[in-house]
């Protein structure tokens, strides 16, 4: 929890929001993903809510390539834990949703997306987290993010090696075959803006 405030006055008064912001993006999701550190397999991102950009957030349900721990720096975030199967009769949080495999590509914001056909997935569990509060999920469990809070939310999240070459998204309408962060590439005095605000709201 103390690591970013540290981070921020280095990134502020150095080059480093410029390393920064050349692997840093809009995510669809709707959140600023800053890759602050790698190493040895490992990534230390943050993940910043703004209220205020307007940002679309798809709000896809997925798992990951990696196992990860991620602590809330301010704010809250709602995670809701799916797993495939269900039916609507039995009365449980049931969605119809359209698969896709998900396949990393060359760039640090691009991957292709391989329709894998109609998926149902259903509610297990759903909680929220908030400032101060960390939590962690192995690579497989399916899960979707949801931020609601009316000011800015941010996490600090730990990403473990890759040990899968793909992963899923369910979404609620059917996927751009590819992807990229065109347009959504962060710059450095965006990098120095973020850190600003998390500072502001801790």
């Amino acid at each position: 929890v103390v690591i970013m405030p540290r981070a921020a006055r280095t990134a502020a008064s150095s080059s480093l929001p410029s390393t920064v912001a050349a692997r840093s993006y809009i995510h669809e999701n709707g959140f600023a993903k800053v890759v602050l550190a790698t190493e040895g397999g490992l990534k230390l991102r943050l993940h910043v809510w703004r209220p205020d950009t307007g940002a679309p957030a798809q709000e896809n349900i997925h798992d990951h390539r990696w196992d990860f721990a991620s602590s809330v720096l301010c704010g809250e975030v709602g995670d809701q834990i799916f797993e495939l199967g269900g039916s609507p009769l039995t009365g449980e949080a049931i969605e119809t949703l359209h698969g896709h495999r998900y396949v990393r590509g060359t760039g640090h914001a691009d991957y292709g997306l391989v329709p894998s056909g109609a998926k149902v997935a259903r509610r297990v569990a759903a909680r929220t987290f908030r400032a101060g509060e960390s939590y962690s999920l192995p690579h497989s469990v399916l899960h979707r993010i949801v931020v609601t809070h009316p000011e800015l939310t941010a996490t600090l999240v730990l990403t473990g090696p890759v040990v899968s070459s793909t992963c899923q998204l369910l979404a609620r309408t059917p996927l751009q075959p590819t992807k990229a962060a065109d347009g959504r590439q962060l710059t450095p005095a965006d990098v120095r803006l973020l850190f600003d605000h998390v500072e502001g709201s801790r």
